[in-house]
């Protein structure tokens, strides 16, 4: 069990983001169901409506800063742990996932965008994973993967802020998603020497 008082800073807004992100898919449902109850019987813009916007934002807002934070105090403070290496990615796929797949549930993001992220995301762990194995190095963010990471951030925050249809905001998203693609495609390359090692 995890001792929070044993945590430094870094770890403790990883864990943060862990707790607060089902708060958040929870906001994001029942403001889609309140929408949708909008629409169909005609009430128009809410004040419940317009209370849950605001919590989701903040939410999302608040979730995407300690992101942000607890890497950089990690390494401007060298306060980096074996907890915060496996458990900040882990926080970082469960908040982005989450998020996109409240909105593919409620058509307003493409369940195919979604799949092309997650399935890079499974073949890059993969790739890290072999290099590792077979040389000891730790393999870090490439450019393009930290870009596609910040045009990933950029794309949900446009979404939940202006709450455009299905089409708009898939085409949003897919810059995001090509540069998946690139940045698989490199750590692909980076791997190609132990793919046939035995």
């Amino acid at each position: 069990m995890i001792k929070l008082e044993k945590l430094n800073l870094p770890n403790k807004l990883t864990v943060l983001r862990l707790v607060l992100t089902p708060v958040l898919i929870l906001f994001m449902t029942m403001k889609y169901e309140n929408d949708i109850f909008n629409l169909e019987y005609g009430s128009g813009i809410s004040f419940s409506g317009f209370l849950l916007y605001t919590i989701v934002l903040g939410l999302f807002v608040l979730i995407a800063v300690t992101d942000f934070l607890d890497g950089y105090i990690a390494r401007r403070d060298n306060l980096i742990t074996n907890f915060g290496k496996l458990m900040d990615p882990i926080a970082d796929k469960v908040f982005v996932f989450s998020v996109c797949m409240v909105l593919v549930k409620y058509d307003l993001l493409s369940l195919w965008l979604v799949l092309i992220l997650l399935a890079r995301e499974f073949v890059v762990v993969g790739v890290r994973v072999l290099i590792m194995e077979n040389s000891s190095k730790v393999v870090p963010a490439i450019n393009s993967a930290k870009l596609k990471t910040l045009l990933q951030m950029f794309a949900l925050t446009f979404i939940l802020l202006f709450g455009f249809g299905k089409v708009i905001n898939s085409i949003v998203m897919l810059p995001a998603v090509v540069l998946s693609i690139v940045s698989m495609m490199e750590y692909l390359k980076m791997a190609s020497e132990y793919f046939w090692k035995d």
